[in-house]
């Protein structure tokens, strides 16, 4: 149903943890032996939403967002971590416009990170449940401890499943 279902399935097996919802995603983190902060603030990050340093393990958010924004940026961190994306070195630093639903012109990687983290924060099994019953995006961000913004986008990409059931 979902693209990256297998990984999450094989993520909360080795982190040894159940799937609940909202997920625990700091628990996930230190399951997979990353520490996760905040960052201050400065001009040169201003515009950072997240970063992992893999060598170091540690994952940063943005100290200011929403935490339901912060929580789907940490959702991306991880899908960094648990798809690889270490490719380019040491570190993986994503800029706000980056990672925006907006952006169009996204690179496979962040693509593939975006889709992790909704699937992970949203399994499509659950949110259809959910949707089925409430038809309502602020109770969803709620539950699952999102942006209103992201329950969106998650609609709009499960469409058919949601109208099949």
């Amino acid at each position: 149903m979902d693209r990256f279902a297998k990984e999450i399935d094989e993520l909360y097996k080795k982190c040894n943890m159940p799937m609940t919802i909202p997920v625990p995603l700091i628990d996930i983190a230190k399951a997979l032996g990353y520490g996760v902060f905040t960052f201050k603030l400065n001009d040169n990050n201003q515009y950072t939403s997240g970063a992992v340093y893999y060598d170091d393990k540690k994952i940063f958010v943005h100290p200011t967002e929403p935490l339901q924004r912060r929580n789907f940026t940490l959702a991306h961190e991880l899908g960094h971590i648990w798809l690889g994306h270490d490719e380019y070195g040491d570190r993986l630093v994503d800029k706000r416009e980056n990672i925006e639903s907006y952006n169009t012109g996204k690179s496979k990687t962040e693509y593939d990170a975006d889709q992790f983290a909704a699937e992970l924060l949203m399994p499509a099994e659950d949110f259809i449940s959910y949707w089925k019953f409430y038809k309502n995006v602020a109770i969803l961000a709620d539950t699952f401890d999102v942006s209103g913004v992201a329950v969106s986008i998650r609609i709009n990409n499960l469409k058919g499943l949601l109208h099949d059931r």
